[in-house]
């Protein structure tokens, strides 16, 4: 699984759309730039420069820089966006023209400045706000499979923000998200299915997603324990039974590589032998025949998305 860092400005969409408390824990907090919009250049696989650097290029360094993005050459229209961004390296902070070369780098197939841009317009960050052009660029990006642009993509269809609302290519691509590991996304995923929302109804299904997403930290782990709980609840013995069990594939196809690391290691603590005499037994269990539906099942399909729009793009739904 390709990690992706989630974009702060993405964040403050999904704030706007979820509880506060339940997104405690989707990624890392938006800090850095005074703009909130900051980007992990080494996932963006920029070589920076190594060893001891100036806090400033000269002014011949930065036209260069600049002819080279004016060029197409992606790499540095990442970088002049940054250093837009943040002021960095002795270019002026100017927002407006950050948005400019993230947008060149996204046209020229950088696929985090495809999230980068859709973010932007959500939010009417360097350009004038048009849900429209975000769904747009939300969607480019997801196709291409970054996980956090399929998530707000998701959030974007079951909101009806930018585009018709679609509970179907919701859950396609909540589901995209889930599967490489959000534990936001798989808990949107577990309450579709216990919903029956852009899949059929299943509760076994809804308890294994949100299990997922309780692996995490935090309140939204707290939350979705709460609801896998109360689905559990619900369960014959036998039911809780095959639901554990199905649940130990579910963890090692999609779960967190961190989170599924700190969970082997716990169950290998539980499993340490007993203190001596205790017998261990391991009667056969007749296991139950859940509809246990494999991964991918119930999927809905994704729609449409519109054209890329230029600058003063209108305020859309």
């Amino acid at each position: 699984m390709t990690a992706h860092r989630v974009i702060p400005v993405l964040l403050a969409f999904l704030l706007t759309l979820f509880p506060p408390a339940v997104l405690a824990q989707a990624g890392e907090t938006a800090s850095g730039s005074a703009s909130g919009l900051d980007l992990d250049m080494d996932a963006l696989g920029l070589e920076e420069e190594r060893g001891p650097t100036r806090d400033e290029l000269t002014q011949l360094e930065r036209e260069k820089l600049i002819i080279r993005g004016e060029e197409g050459e992606r790499i540095s229209q990442v970088r002049l966006a940054r250093y837009y961004e943040t002021g960095e390296r002795g270019f002026p902070r100017d927002i407006e023209a950050a948005y400019r070369w993230y947008r060149a780098a996204a046209r020229n197939g950088d696929l985090e400045s495809q999230a980068q841009v859709a973010a932007m317009y959500l939010t009417g960050t360097g350009v004038r706000r048009s849900p429209t052009h975000a769904f747009t660029w939300f969607k480019r990006a997801a196709e291409r499979g970054h996980p956090d642009a399929a998530k707000a993509l998701g959030e974007m269809y079951y909101q009806g923000v930018g585009t018709e609302q679609n509970f179907d290519a919701a859950y396609t691509w909540f589901r995209q998200s889930a599967e490489a590991g959000d534990p936001l996304a798989q808990l949107r995923v577990g309450r579709m299915h216990r919903e029956g929302q852009g899949t059929r109804e299943s509760d076994f299904q809804a308890y294994l997603w949100l299990n997922l997403a309780a692996m995490a930290e935090g309140e939204l782990a707290e939350t979705a324990a709460t609801e896998r709980d109360a689905l559990e609840a619900e369960f014959s013995e036998a039911e809780k039974l095959g639901a554990k069990l199905v649940s130990r594939e579910y963890i090692q196809l999609y779960a967190d590589p961190a989170l599924r690391r700190a969970h082997e290691e716990e169950k290998a603590r539980e499993e340490q032998p007993g203190p001596p005499g205790v017998e261990m037994t391991s009667d056969p269990i007749d296991l139950p025949g859940p509809d246990v539906e494999p991964p991918g099942e119930g999927e809905g399909s994704g729609g449409d998305g519109g054209e890329d729009g230029e600058g003063a793009a209108g305020t859309g739904n």
